[in-house]
This record gives C-alpha cells, sequence and structure tokens, in this order.
C-alpha cells in the first residue's frame, strides 16, 4: 500500500460495486420504510427480513432500452453510434419496493417515506388502492416462512412497507442507493439522471471520489411535484444511473485554436474522406430521414424564405419535404479502429 494512503482506504485494482442490506450506520436498509418498529415489532421486522436483499437493483445499462420505430421517414437517435454508447455507460439504479409520495389535506408533501406510510394508514380509506399495492409487493424483501407468520398476527408490520427516502432540506430529498463502490487512484463515480431517459424524479448529479469515500451511494432529487394525494413509482424503475470516471481529468486537458483545421484532426479527415468515398461506392454513405409539415421549415425553401412564421402558423404543402442526410462514416472508422485494437 502507498505510504501516503491512509490505513482505513482499501486500495482496489478494478471498480468494484459492493451491495449491501445495511446503510452506513449500521442498520438494516429497510429499517426505514417502516412506521410500526416499536417495542418488539422492531426485533420482529428486523429478524424477518432477507439478507440478500437491498433497497436498489444495480444493473448494467442498456445500449437500447425502448422498442426502435421503424418508420423509414425517421431517424432514430439510436442510428448514432454515439448515443448508443452514452446509454449503456455505467449501471441503472432501480427501486426494490414502491416510491411512495403523499401530500396532507393542507397541500403539503411528507417529509419521508415512514410518515408518509403512517398517513396513509391513518387515512386508510382514501389511500385503499396505494395500501394495496404496498401489501402486494412488501413481500419480496421478507423470509417467505416469517413473513406468513407476521401476516397472521401482526399485518401492517410487513404490509406497510416501502422503499425508504428522507428529505434533507426544504427542497431535496435523498435516497440511499444500497450499495457503495470502490476504484482505483484517478477514478470517481458519477451518479445522476438515467442518460437519455427521462426519470420520475428530478435526481441532481453528484460526484462521490470513490478511491477513497468507500460509503453508500445516495440518490439526492427536489422534491417530486404531483397534484393528486399520492405518487407512487413503481418496483424496477430506472432513477438513477452511475458510471467511473478519471478524477480531475480536466486538469491535464489543453485547450487550442487552430486556424487550419478543417472540423478534425488533418489524420482523421484524410481517412474519413476514404471511408466516405468506399462507403459511396457500396451506397450506404448515408441514411435518409424525410420530415414534413413544420418540421420540413427551411430557408433554404423560397415558401419558407418568403415568410417563415406565415409557413409555421399556416401551414405548409403535404408535399414539402426537406430531405436530411446522416452520415455513416463514423461507424465505419469505429468498426476499423477496433478492428486494428484487437489486432
Amino acid at each position: 500500500m502507498n505510504s501516503a494512503t491512509p490505513d482505513w482506504v482499501r486500495v482496489a485494482d478494478h471498480p468494484v460495486i459492493v451491495r449491501t442490506c445495511h446503510g452506513t450506520t449500521g442498520s438494516m436498509v429497510f429499517e426505514g420504510a417502516s412506521p410500526h418498529l416499536v417495542g418488539d415489532h422492531k426485533d420482529l421486522f428486523l429478524a424477518a427480513l432477507r439478507r440478500d436483499v437491498t433497497a436498489c437493483d444495480v444493473e448494467p445499462a442498456r445500449p437500447t432500452f425502448r422498442e426502435v420505430p421503424r418508420n423509414p421517414r425517421d431517424i432514430a437517435p439510436e442510428t448514432c453510434a454515439p448515443y448508443v454508447d452514452a446509454n449503456a455507460l455505467g449501471y441503472y439504479l432501480k427501486n426494490t419496493l414502491p416510491l411512495v409520495f403523499v401530500r396532507s389535506r393542507a397541500g403539503d408533501v411528507l417529509p419521508n417515506a415512514r410518515v408518509a406510510i403512517k398517513y396513509m394508514r391513518e387515512n386508510a380509506g382514501e389511500f385503499r388502492e396505494s395500501l394495496e399495492l404496498l401489501e402486494h409487493h412488501a413481500r419480496r424483501i421478507f423470509q417467505p416462512d416469517a413473513y406468513a407468520r407476521l401476516r397472521d398476527t401482526t399485518p401492517f408490520l410487513v404490509t406497510d412497507v416501502a422503499q425508504p427516502y428522507a428529505a434533507f432540506s426544504h427542497a431535496h430529498m435523498a435516497m440511499g442507493a444500497g450499495c457503495y463502490a470502490k476504484t482505483p487512484a484517478g477514478l470517481s463515480t458519477f451518479l445522476g439522471p438515467p442518460v437519455n431517459q427521462e426519470s420520475r424524479l428530478r435526481v441532481h448529479a453528484g460526484l462521490m471520489e470513490s478511491e477513497w469515500h468507500h460509503s453508500e451511494l445516495f440518490i439526492v432529487f427536489d422534491y417530486p411535484e404531483f397534484t393528486e394525494p399520492v405518487m407512487v413509482i413503481e418496483p424496477g424503475t430506472v432513477l438513477a444511473q452511475f458510471y467511473f470516471v478519471a478524477d480531475a481529468i480536466e486538469d491535464r486537458t489543453e485547450i487550442m485554436f487552430s486556424e487550419t483545421d478543417l472540423g478534425a484532426d488533418s489524420a482523421y479527415r484524410a481517412r474519413s474522406i476514404d471511408v466516405a468515398f468506399d462507403l459511396l461506392r457500396h451506397d450506404k454513405e448515408f441514411v435518409i430521414s424525410e420530415l414534413t409539415g413544420v418540421k420540413s421549415l427551411s430557408v433554404a425553401c423560397p415558401h419558407c424564405w418568403v415568410s417563415v412564421t406565415a409557413a409555421a402558423e399556416k401551414g405548409v404543402p403535404a408535399d414539402h419535404v426537406l430531405r436530411q442526410d446522416f452520415y455513416q462514416g463514423y461507424k465505419a472508422l469505429r468498426a476499423e479502429y477496433r478492428r486494428a485494437r484487437r489486432g
């Protein structure tokens, strides 16, 4: 171990993700998800919990996470290789249990999961469907035999449980991820919103110096906005995404200006032109997209140039089509580069 490294740092030579059923204080993760842990009930609850389940599932991110439309008029974002590669960066965090937010009758969002569940139970008639949903999913965090026993004797103890979260400011909430990361020196863990996906939560990005900070990752998000009395996010929802990045790489980055570069390094540009001619010979140089309606407006069109405003507001003819070309050279060059690296 490097003499400059504190003895409490466990050095890693590759990224390691450690999932755990405990929080940073040593308590079980789902203690923060039940309002009924009073007296002996707490011991019964903790003894019944599975030890192989934690707050969030951690899954490798997917390059393509939706059904890609096959309309030949459109170019799907997945046509772009950098977009697909960005999708696949790192790992998804998915909630194990329903994530439940509740408004009081005064309109205030309640500050944590335990308070929200207690409020729903005290007003069970109003929140019947939400409580039934919690019951439906709750059994997944308990040992089957223990769950069956407690379901008969103290049912609310094992049915009134949800994804734990808590407010830590007047505007923000936080939720433990149920895992921590260890990375080699120079690497950090970036945690933020899902890449190219809409999140049900307004997640804030953060950077953990995980070469030494070996403690639970957590998701920070704004107080959710909703108009109904309750907002529920189903289990298995992609809430956030994390991945590993080089630490302080900006300190070693050079910013240059060139009067002569034509938008690319000269060697790369020369090879790109050669590849373009190769693709042209095989009729594979471009993917064509046809845009119609307002999307087809262009000042290169005499009709639009006279008055873009009139064209946008009064509409354009059905045969007013703008054809966009998507260059395929990047994919060809990437394949060539990867073959060379493997060779």
